[in-house]
């Protein structure tokens, strides 16, 4: 390793907690590169993956946060918080291992710098103070997520790494969205409806254009039926804001439907990714 990506390693490791730093040198220890072997254990088109997927998590901490100042499902909620951080912090350790010699390293870096801004405010407890500040740090490091994934896609040139992509973003519209209603019933953020419409139907044409693709599996064409049922409930429960009638059922609809609308594009992208590498 030259003494750049030295540097580098060593600043994304210093912003992570102590118990994190300590099982990140010993993962790295671990899977050490031997004589002839390959620099990192995550495979590139898993790395398109997991590099899409920071950007949702860190939408879904925060919806997470506000829906316990909202008091929406607290015993719920909290869990998905704490997932939410433990998870962005894995894949930022393997994005950084992933990234060494390569020039994503140095995206990785500004995005774990952000994110160290934004994970000390997610270990707070919410408040309308915090929240404010949590939407700041969060329009920061969104874009940083955004540029280290696309960097990554640059890199590996590969046409199944668009697919994957794409399959993922599906991730990041439906946590957008829950992120968005969330933050406007809290009154963190003011406006219409329009940027929430406009992620509706990105999903719509994203769905529509994957199953235009001819080579995908029977189970990724059975999980986008199963999405798309899911799509409608969670644009019933969106919608009841822009109809002034949002309420806490409406709340918890869009909380657990963001939640399982993540789990099944989750399971689906991993699905393409698996088809793509065989």
């Amino acid at each position: 390793m030259n003494r750049r990506n030295l540097l580098i390693g060593t600043a994304c490791l210093s912003l992570l907690p102590m118990a994190s730093r300590s099982s990140l040198i010993h993962a790295q220890s671990k899977s050490a590169p031997k004589k002839g072997a390959s620099a990192s254990l995550m495979k590139p088109l898993m790395a398109v993956n997991i590099s899409g997927k920071q950007r949702t998590l860190a939408l879904r901490a925060a919806r997470a946060y506000s829906q316990l100042g909202l008091g929406v499902l607290p015993q719920r909620s909290s869990p998905v918080l704490q997932d939410s951080i433990a998870s962005f912090d894995d894949g930022l350790r393997g994005l950084a291992d992933f990234g060494r010699g390569k020039a994503s390293a140095a995206f990785v870096l500004r995005q774990a710098e952000g994110w160290a801004g934004l994970r000390e405010i997610l270990r707070e407890a919410p408040s309308p103070e915090g929240a404010a500040a949590l939407s700041a740090a969060l329009e920061k490091v969104i874009p940083l997520c955004t540029d280290a994934h696309d960097q990554i896609v640059k890199e590996l040139a590969n046409p199944a790494a668009d697919t994957i992509r794409r399959s993922g973003r599906q991730r990041f519209l439906s946590q957008r969205a829950a992120q968005l209603f969330m933050f406007r019933e809290w009154g963190v953020i003011r406006g219409d409806f329009k940027d929430i419409d406009a992620l509706i139907a990105e999903s719509r044409k994203i769905r529509d254009d994957l199953r235009r693709i001819p080579d995908f599996s029977t189970e990724v064409r059975r999980a986008l039926d199963l999405a798309e049922g899911q799509w409608v409930f969670f644009d019933e429960a969106l919608r009841a804001q822009q109809r002034g009638k949002a309420d806490d059922i409406s709340r918890r609809n869009v909380a657990t439907t963001s939640e399982r609308l993540l789990e099944i594009f989750d399971n689906l992208t991993l699905q393409v990714v698996a088809q793509y590498e065989s």
